[in-house]
């Protein structure tokens, strides 16, 4: 586990089971899921900005028991760009961050 901005984020290997979920398990589990790829942010598949990314983040998680982003950095992004995620699913009120490398592969 790593440690950023005093929020622990788990970073899972791709392809060990555990982090092998299929698009279509993660939309029955109704985890929030959001991809940062080189032609931008998507939260559950709907291609969002960073603004938008934050009130969605804030209404969804705010009637949840359970507040876990899954973070799914694409390899062509920039480390920036994928900290600002991780700090704008903090402010908007995930207790706990997932990192994934890839999905269902």
């Amino acid at each position: 586990a790593m440690m950023w901005n005093g929020i622990q984020v788990n970073q899972a290997e791709a392809g060990s089971e555990t982090a092998v979920v299929t698009p279509t398990e993660m939309k029955e589990e109704g985890l929030l899921t959001v991809a940062v790829t080189p032609a931008g942010i998507t939260l559950n598949g709907a291609m969002v900005d960073a603004f938008q990314l934050e009130d969605q983040l804030t209404s969804e998680l705010a009637g949840r028991d359970d507040k876990v982003v899954v973070i799914v950095p694409h390899d062509d992004v920039l480390l920036g760009q994928v900290v600002e995620v991780l700090d704008i699913a903090k402010a908007s009120g995930a207790e706990s961050l997932a990192m994934l490398n890839e999905i269902g592969r």
